[in-house]
């Protein structure tokens, strides 16, 4: 797994991050613990597990541009793919397959602690989050904002169970994770994902894909030219 401590700014692109499970306490952020100012661009964070944050525990700031999070377990807690208990901003990235024995199967973010001090931020922008689970009944499998935690940016996203208010939601229709070309794996969108072509040009505002390929691509006549998530399905792939 990847510490970044509480002093350090760190970019990663086009890098997976996979298999962590950190053995000592506090066994929180099974791929990565942010306690500084990380970027991920291009990455992919798959199959970690950890008591929470499976995939990422991030207490400082977290920039997520064209990444995915994947098939990642918090056994212990909340959190399964990302538990977000600083500030936290995903564009255009996919978090799915994650699950928490807690609540936020895909995304937890943390809310005031005993003392108001703890304030976790989510911004949310032409991101899909589908398929998580986690193990409350009563909400939440995709993205749980705890009480007194903040929503900004909530912006062209599709959040599958239709947590988080997002524009869209219901069935992503996500391939299995897998080699799509570019340095890491990705979900593709399979055909009829109402996440094809469903952002404008004007929030289109990152220039290519997780695998490095071009956006907008425009497949639908009258549509508007970009995916959500992290994929940008290709003229001869549509």
């Amino acid at each position: 797994m990847f510490f970044i401590a509480s002093e350090a700014t760190v970019t990663i692109g086009g890098l997976t991050v996979r298999h962590g499970n950190p053995a000592t306490s506090p066994r929180t952020g099974g791929g990565i613990l942010n306690e500084g100012t990380l970027t991920l661009e291009q990455c992919t964070v798959s199959d970690n597990d950890s008591t929470a944050g499976g995939g990422i525990h991030s207490d400082g700031t977290l920039l997520l541009i064209n990444s995915t999070v994947s098939g990642n377990s918090a056994t212990g807690g909340n959190g399964g793919g990302m538990y977000i208990k600083g500030a936290a901003q995903l564009i255009n990235s996919t978090v799915t397959g994650n699950h928490a024995s807690g609540t936020g199967g895909g995304v937890y973010v943390e809310g005031s602690g005993e003392r108001g001090l703890i304030r976790g931020w989510l911004d949310l922008t032409n991101t899909i989050i589908a398929d998580n689970t986690d193990g409350r009944e009563y909400c939440c499998d995709d993205c749980m904002l705890a009480d007194d935690s903040t929503l900004g940016t909530n912006a062209n996203n599709l959040v599958e169970d239709g947590s988080c208010n997002p524009a869209l939601s219901g069935d992503a229709r996500l391939g299995p994770l897998g080699d799509n070309g570019g340095d890491t794996l990705t979900h593709a969108l399979l055909p009829g994902s109402p996440a094809i072509d469903a952002v404008s040009v004007i929030s289109c505002t990152v220039t290519t894909d997780q695998r490095g390929n071009a956006r907008p691509i425009e497949l639908t006549s009258g549509g508007t030219p970009c995916d959500i998530g992290a994929f940008e399905v290709q003229k001869d792939e549509g």
